[in-house]
């Protein structure tokens, strides 16, 4: 099997993310921030908010994760950070 890059990953993440939304958010992959860490790929991910109840985040978050591994076999730690905060004039 051929050794994933960088952008496929961020693609495969993406694919796995675009019908999660808990509590109503949508997850955004930040593609420039993936990184391989041994046996792992590292893949920052930012909601469009924090949601009410924030352990839906995460377990959505590790239920992805878990997929991933049984479906397309990559170990892929999904790194949570900070939901852009817009500015109000």
């Amino acid at each position: 099997m051929t050794e994933p890059d960088m952008q496929t990953v961020a693609q495969v993440v993406s694919e796995y993310l675009r019908d999660q939304h808990p509590g109503g958010l949508t997850i955004e992959v930040i593609g420039e921030g993936v990184r391989k860490v041994d046996d792992w790929w590292q893949v920052p991910v930012r909601p469009d908010a924090w949601p009410a109840k924030t352990f839906e985040l995460y377990d959505t978050l590790a239920e992805v994760e878990i997929r991933i591994l049984e479906d397309r076999h990559l170990n892929i730690l999904l790194a949570l950070i900070e939901p852009k905060i817009e500015q109000v004039a």
